[in-house]
């Protein structure tokens, strides 16, 4: 993902012990749980396609 993109609020709902793993996986890593986010997001759309119209 290319760095100083404009960023939106994106809200939803997880397990909460799913998000209380996460929170702890993302703090031992040094790391934001946005930016993990969006790194496992673009890896999913890279091998699955992003959905409009094109695999990649």
């Amino acid at each position: 993902m290319a760095k100083n993109t404009q960023k939106i609020v994106y809200t939803t709902s997880l397990d909460s012990e799913l998000a209380k793993k996460f929170k702890v996986y993302c703090a031992l890593k040094g790391k934001y749980q946005n930016e993990v986010l969006e790194e496992l997001i673009n890896e999913l759309l890279e091998k699955e396609g992003d959905g409009v119209g094109n695999n990649g």
